[in-house]
């Protein structure tokens, strides 16, 4: 007899903590006919300075990471596009194939909300994963030095 269908959350940002918690997810938390919810928080007084995507998909850090982000995709201009939210968009997209590509069977989406004025960053995400009825959900951490030398 299969498990009822569970609602996975994680949250993703463009950086190697999100990367770490999409692949965690994906291998610990996920069956094939549950649902995975890529969800970005929008800080409009927040600019991206840099594009991690190629922490997660295991691009070298050169021109290749600002490749996968122009706004023509595929002149060879090199050039990046943080304009409107582009480079998010592209980062949340990548997520969403490396999910396909990992469980093919997996219904995944995307949802992104902009932070709300009354409410810091983790009551948006506990708010809208009541919202949504997720069972789980999975933030990246960061881990210092002293962490990983004390927890192996």
């Amino acid at each position: 007899m299969q498990e009822p269908a569970k609602i996975v959350l994680v949250v993703a940002d463009p950086n190697r903590e999100s990367s770490s918690a999409l692949q965690y997810a994906l291998s610990h938390s996920v069956l094939d006919h549950d649902e995975l919810i890529l969800f970005h928080v929008d800080n409009p007084s927040n600019w991206i300075h840099a594009f991690h995507l190629n922490t997660f998909l295991k691009i070298p850090p050169a021109n290749a990471g600002v490749h996968a982000m122009s706004s023509d995709h595929g002149s060879g201009s090199g050039t990046a596009n943080l304009e409107k939210g582009t480079a998010v968009k592209d980062f949340l997209e990548e997520m969403k194939k490396e999910c396909n590509r990992t469980k093919p069977k997996l219904n995944v989406r995307i949802e992104r909300v902009a932070l709300e004025a009354a409410r810091d960053r983790a009551n948006t995400i506990l708010h809208h994963s009541e919202v949504l009825g997720v069972d789980i959900v999975v933030i990246g951490q960061k881990r210092s030095l002293f962490a990983k030398g004390h927890l192996g």
